[in-house]
This record gives C-alpha cells, sequence and structure tokens, in this order.
C-alpha cells in the first residue's frame, strides 16, 4: 500500500502538523511494509522530516501558496491563482505518476492541489481537515464558498476531522455528511507520576503560540483579578513568539499591572511535559479550537482545566465534574473559576474524575487504526 501524504506546512508544532507526524508513525508501526510518501513546502531544520523522516519512502518540496486571504479578491489575482493551481497539479500528476499512490490525503483546508491532482488521475483522496480558516484565523477563500465546497466533496472518498463539531459545521456547509468522519488524534505525553516543582504556590499554565486568539491576555486579566483578591498564584504562559506583538502586550499588561511576581512568560519548549509537572490547573483560553489538544494533554496528565466554552472543547470536558467551562471573553468568569480551584480539594476531585483510559483513547496506535477503519483500510 503506498500512501501520498501532503501538508500546508513543515512546522513540527502546529496541531495539524503534529496530528499528520503521529499518524504517519502509527501507520508505519502497524503496517511496516507500507511506503509512506510526503509533500512539504521546506526542508530546512526541523521540519517534519526531522521527526517522521524514517517513515518515508520518499519526499517532494514545492511552495505551496495557501487559497484563503485576508481581503476580497480581484477577478485578475483569481486568473493568476488559477493558473498556479493548473502548474502545481501538473507538477504532481508527475510525481504521482512516478511513485503510484493507493490513496493521497491532504491534511489541511488551506490548499486544493493534491485533491485536485487526484480528481484527475482517478486516485482515490481524502481530506484531514483541522481548520475552520473563518473563525480562526479570520480568512476567506479566494473563491466562491460554495465552489469550494463542492471542491471538496467531489474530491474527496472521505472526510476526516479531529471533532463532532467541526464535522457539524462542514455539514452544514454542504459537505456530503456520510462522507465526514471524526476521529481521536493521538497525543504523546504521559501522565504525571512523580510532580517535580519549583513554585509551592498554586500555579496555573496556559501552553500556545502568543496570539490574540489563543486568549493569553484574557487569562492574564483573570491572573489580575485573582491577585487583587488576595490569592497567591502563579501564571505560566508557554508558547512560540510568532513576532506579531502580542507577546511585547502581554509584558506589558504584566508590567502596568504589577504582577511580574506572578507571571513567567517561556518561548516554546518540547519538553512540554516538564511544563505540566510545574502546574495545579490548564487554562485554554482559545477563541476556537477544532480539537483542543492541550485540554487532551492536560487531562492524561490528570490535571483540572478551565477553558473557554468554544469550538470542540466541550466534548472533552464533563463541566463541573472533571474541568470547567466559561464563556470565551467574560473575564470576570475566568477569574472566579481560578479562585474556585484554587481549593486543592476541588482539584482533587476533579483530577479523580477525569476518565483513567486517556492514554489508550489517544495512542498512536488507536490513531492509526481508526483511520484506516474509516477509509476501509487494513487496520492491522
Amino acid at each position: 500500500m503506498r500512501l501520498l501524504f501532503i501538508s500546508h506546512s513543515s512546522d513540527c508544532n502546529g496541531g495539524g502538523e503534529k496530528c499528520l507526524i503521529s499518524l504517519m508513525k502509527g501507520l508505519k508501526s502497524i503496517h511496516p511494509d507500507w511506503e509512506l510518501y510526503l509533500i512539504i513546502p521546506s526542508d530546512g531544520n526541523k521540519t517534519i522530516l526531522d521527526a517522521c523522516g524514517k517513515c518515508l519512502s520518499g519526499h517532494k518540496v514545492m511552495s505551496l501558496r495557501w487559497w484563503l486571504r485576508s481581503k476580497k479578491t480581484s477577478a485578475w489575482k483569481k486568473f493568476f491563482f488559477s493558473y498556479r493551481i493548473f502548474r502545481k497539479v501538473t507538477s504532481l500528476l508527475l510525481f504521482m505518476k512516478k511513485i503510484r499512490p493507493d490513496l493521497c490525503v491532504t491534511n489541511t483546508i488551506v490548499i486544493p492541489y493534491l485533491a485536485m491532482a487526484c480528481r484527475i488521475s482517478h486516485t482515490p483522496h481524502c481530506w484531514f481537515i483541522h481548520e475552520i480558516p473563518w473563525l480562526t484565523w479570520k480568512l476567506n477563500f479566494v473563491f466562491d464558498d460554495k465552489r469550494i465546497f463542492r471542491i471538496i466533496d467531489k474530491s474527496s472518498q472521505k472526510i476526516i476531522v479531529p471533532s463532532k463539531f467541526t464535522g457539524q459545521f462542514y455539514a452544514d456547509k454542504g459537505i456530503t455528511a456520510n462522507k465526514i468522519a471524526s476521529i481521536a488524534q493521538s497525543v504523546e505525553i504521559s501522565p504525571i507520576t512523580d510532580r517535580q516543582r519549583r513554585h509551592s504556590c498554586y500555579t496555573i499554565l496556559l501552553i500556545g503560540s502568543f496570539a490574540a486568539n489563543k486568549g493569553q491576555l484574557e487569562l492574564l486579566k483573570a491572573v489580575d483579578i485573582v491577585v487583587k483578591r488576595g490569592i497567591d498564584i502563579l501564571c505560566i504562559l508557554a508558547g512560540a513568539d510568532n513576532n506579531s506583538g502580542f507577546r511585547e502586550l502581554c509584558d506589558r499588561f504584566v508590567t502596568e499591572h504589577s504582577l511580574s511576581g506572578h507571571v513567567e512568560m517561556y518561548h516554546f519548549t518540547e519538553d512540554i511535559a516538564s511544563l505540566y509537572h510545574e502546574a495545579d490547573v490548564v487554562a485554554v483560553c482559545s477563541h476556537m479550537e477544532t480539537f483542543g489538544r492541550t485540554v487532551a494533554e492536560a487531562r492524561i496528565c490528570g490535571l483540572p482545566v478551565i477553558a473557554a466554552r468554544t469550538g470542540a472543547i466541550p466534548e472533552q470536558i464533563n463541566d463541573g465534574v472533571d474541568g470547567l467551562l466559561y464563556e470565551p471573553g467574560n473575564v470576570a468568569e475566568l477569574a472566579d473559576k481560578i479562585e474556585f480551584l484554587s481549593n486543592p480539594e476541588e482539584r482533587k476531585r476533579m483530577s479523580e474524575n477525569i476518565p483513567k483510559d486517556l492514554k489508550t483513547k489517544y495512542s498512536t496506535e488507536n490513531f492509526a487504526s481508526s483511520f484506516c477503519k474509516k477509509l476501509s483500510l487494513p487496520a492491522k
């Protein structure tokens, strides 16, 4: 069996990219004889190739412009983009003729090239859609939405999504409902067995790239309220700085509100487990999540989560039982939830209510097997 994947990014840090890495590792684990190929925009340092190169039988590098824009697209730009699609599809058809894949997978909704090449060559194709661009990034398609969804629908044997919320969203957009299937992604982290902490005070953790839609500033405002109520708390923010200026905005808020003794900020680290060892509670303040990887990681580690009631997050948390939900943007409610979990007994109760089988549910092998079953491929 030969599978060809395409990724819109070569990065190892994004949720969709982590999902792809886990999927390829899982497939190779349960099917060592399968040949896996990958198309990515670059092969520089710290790419997907470094993470799973041993799983691959080959790869191709090609520039992959997204068919998304922040502004309305002119007729001339639409024509130019159509020409670009034609050239990319032609190049892909030559590569596909060489490796002859049995199935192709587009690991994103933001690029159409492989899907179109499959439609021309009559090769089975699957979309693995992790994003909702309008809600996540405030971006729109170059072409009319109805045309886009028609292309997605007609160029897919199956459409895999990471949550019921995401599946329902695209079904409402007109994609054939019985083509859509949601599966639990792989989350590779081990439960906490021996906590090693640098701090003794109540600690809340938020992991995510510094960006407005990740909610770091919202959490800092809530922490400011909690500190003024006399609660000794430490807030740890960890994530990549994408040079958007948002990290500086958070730094300025900390300074202006005299929170330097209550806040620590770190750039992205690959040693995520050590951050969970520091935390009593994990906060997920994202404005939109189609899965919620941090929620899953925290719960595997046995930590209660305070999360915004948005997107797919409520699918993972039983509010008031093993975690807490709040209305996105409601800083006062978030502060109340943080204060509530400053009680160690409440944290212990919620931690004990977290299901104990999450490590198996989110295992790489289970993820790959589920993927195979949804696409009627051999699962073992």
